[in-house]
């Protein structure tokens, strides 16, 4: 966020959370093969990962940051604000995490291959990347609601479609609706956040809001687990659409309102000043 260009702190969040999404793709389409067919191999690949991480982060360590003040007042102020996110970052980590450890089992049971999904993959891809620019846009100039709660409520309708008998047979349907919905959503949340943290204590309020998002993708297994075994593939989609509308309906509690979160409705250009 700080070295981020006035104006466009949404996109910046979202592009750089969204720096992770090759490796998790990786890791669920390559290293689970290898994992089951070569399991040293698949260990050795994955510390060699590891150990280039480090020297990434090793990197950084000269990186020089332009200086923010702290504020002063209590070092406590301004974390109100963040702390009303946390259960929605729960959450919305929660519903994707269903699936990840029931992507191959759900192929199988839909008789599906990897192959199957590259067209509507690409389709998805190519949406998501168009939608969440001009979302990512809409949240700089104007405001992130108008970004995340339509977000939110494609991603409902999302699962609930994949919920419906018949899954395979609507990839192409639900392709362009997954990445308009997560476009939206992530250009939404991503600007939200980036108002919401406090100043002065960005690292420490950002951090917090990784790890409970992190907490949903842990405890979202287990969860779709338990669906899966109760009620089948259909069970895992319609949980997923619960707690997106559940989310959804926490934003508009009264008090939870998305103007209080973010009260500064600032419109800025997409030119930078000099």
């Amino acid at each position: 966020q700080v070295l981020a260009r006035p104006g466009h702190i949404a996109r910046a969040l979202t592009l750089s959370s969204l720096s992770v999404a090759p490796a998790i793709l990786g890791g669920v389409l390559g290293v689970g093969p290898l994992m089951q067919a070569h399991p040293g191999a698949a260990w050795a690949l994955l510390a060699g990962v590891q150990g280039a991480a480090l020297l990434l982060a090793l990197s950084l360590v000269r990186l020089h940051l332009p200086g923010t003040g702290v504020p002063s007042g209590s070092v406590w102020q301004g974390w109100a604000r963040v702390a009303v996110l946390l259960p929605a970052a729960f959450a919305q980590t929660l519903a994707p995490g269903l699936l990840v450890t029931l992507f191959y089992p759900l192929l199988s049971r839909l008789g599906l291959s990897l192959g199957d999904l590259i067209g509507p993959g690409l389709l998805a891809l190519a949406v998501f990347g168009v939608c969440l620019w001009r979302a990512g846009r809409l949240a700089d100039r104007a405001h992130p609601r108008r970004a995340l709660t339509p977000g939110l409520l494609l991603l409902a309708l999302t699962f609930g479609v994949a919920a419906l008998p018949g899954l395979e047979t609507r990839l192409w349907l639900l392709a362009p609706l997954l990445g308009l919905s997560y476009g939206a959503f992530s250009a939404g949340w991503n600007g939200l956040v980036g108002r919401v943290l406090p100043a002065g204590h960005r690292a420490a309020a950002w951090g917090t809001v990784m790890a409970v998002e992190s907490l949903g993708y842990a405890v979202g297994p287990l969860l779709g687990g338990l669906a899966w075994a109760q009620a089948g593939p259909a069970g895992v989609f319609t949980l997923g659409a619960a707690v997106f509308l559940l989310t959804e309906g926490y934003y508009l509690l009264p008090g939870r309102s998305l103007t209080r979160l973010a009260p500064q409705e600032n419109k800025p250009s997409d030119q930078p000043t000099g």
